[in-house]
């Protein structure tokens, strides 16, 4: 089945006139026509006109990760993930940033926020101190990819700024990681110079297996660049109580 809107009545930004993505997600993810009509309504494809992608932003910095020596094809990166995922206490937080950057180069902090174990003012400095030690000891530029995701831009802001002023010349190396229910750019606007890494948005209901609405995770990429996101988490593994469908694996 197909849903088509008139993109005329979409919402456009009253500063600069650009498109609003948040629209495309509301009408045709949220709000979907003939809900009561339709049994299973998960979106597997979409299409937008150029017209409107001329309306949206652009990546300001590209993917090719070139701050990290990499080539500009066939570049793809090894990121590990810290576990547990969230409330890590400081120290423990710099060992674990401190072995992941021994056997690699991209590391992840996604969860680990403002949580009473491990306030921000307390860990990011470490982890600072974990990247300094690791790029002069194996000579080869590290990445984080940590999380500024908040519920008002504000916050956001606040959080990148804090992390970027505390890695100073390494500053650069450092990801806006978006997360969750997030529609729109901010991020992006606000550090233009960042990568700009952005989660799928609740991954069980969203695009499982169990769930009739929401979208795939092919439809996730998609989303993602129009969002002039550089980096896309789309959890294709298909293994685990809360990853993608079976036929992700064709990303």
């Amino acid at each position: 089945m197909r849903i088509a809107y008139p993109t005329v009545l979409f919402d456009s930004n009253l500063t600069d006139g650009r498109d609003m993505v948040r629209s495309f997600l509301t009408l045709a993810i949220g709000n979907t026509q003939g809900m009561e009509d339709v049994e299973f309504g998960k979106i597997y494809d979409f299409y937008l006109p150029p017209s409107f992608l001329r309306l949206q932003d652009s990546p300001s910095v590209n993917t090719m990760w070139r701050i990290l020596d990499k080539g500009a094809s066939n570049g793809g990166l090894a990121a590990g993930a810290m576990k547990p995922k969230l409330g890590m206490q400081p120290k423990p937080f710099r060992a674990a940033s401190y072995a992941l950057w021994q056997g690699g180069t991209y590391t992840t902090a996604d969860l680990q926020g403002n949580q009473a174990p491990s306030r921000t003012s307390e860990g990011i400095p470490e982890v600072a101190k974990a990247m300094r030690s690791c790029a002069q000891g194996t000579d080869v530029a590290k990445r984080l990819s940590g999380g500024n995701r908040a519920d008002e831009p504000n916050e956001m802001e606040a959080r990148g700024k804090y992390v970027l002023s505390q890695f100073g010349p390494f500053s650069g190396n450092c990801v806006s990681l978006v997360a969750g229910y997030a529609a729109g750019g901010s991020a992006q606007h606000t550090f233009p110079k960042q990568f700009v890494h952005y989660h799928r948005a609740g991954q069980a209901s969203t695009s499982s297996p169990q769930t009739q609405r929401g979208y795939s995770a092919f439809v996730h990429t998609k989303i993602s660049q129009v969002l002039s996101s550089t980096s896309i988490h789309v959890d294709t593994m298909s293994s685990g109580k809360t990853q993608s469908e079976s036929h992700g694996k064709s990303i």
